[in-house]
């Protein structure tokens, strides 16, 4: 009779460790799940600001391309602005003033990089289309 209650009182204090090893692995499993997903929150966070900056940058550089052709400008005062761009954003290497027909009106290289056509020249780089349009179809 005497064993049987030792038995019990033994076997109720290893359940409790038990119950308790168990709390302490769901508890660090948990805190492991709740880490990754706060690093996971702060890349996320980190990469949608990146990406709110690179389309500000790109929108400004769109406006300053723009503003190239604002008014009627002549093809040195261009040239000038076209420079100025060039030596202000080291990650272009050159800008072209195009015509209504895509005719290149005036260009500008970058003054820390070599030309882009020095090498090949421009009429290799140029794609091949013909002189005249090609036939609208009826819709």
């Amino acid at each position: 009779m005497r064993r049987l209650s030792n038995w019990r009182r033994w076997s109720l204090w290893m359940l409790l460790g038990v119950l308790v090893v168990a709390l302490l692995v769901t508890l660090i499993y948990l805190a492991a799940r709740y880490e990754a997903s706060v690093a996971q929150a702060n890349v996320e966070r980190d990469v949608a600001d990146a990406l709110s900056d690179m389309r500000s940058a790109l929108t400004r550089n769109v406006q300053e391309l723009q503003a190239l052709q604002s008014g009627h400008p002549t093809r040195d005062a261009w040239r000038a602005q076209a420079d100025t761009l060039l030596r202000q954003h080291r990650e272009w290497v050159r800008i072209e003033w195009r015509g209504p027909t895509l005719e290149l009106l005036s260009e500008a290289d970058s003054p820390f990089r070599n030309p882009v056509f020095a090498r090949l020249g421009r009429t290799n780089s140029l794609p091949e289309r013909s002189s005249r349009p090609a036939p609208r179809r009826a819709a």
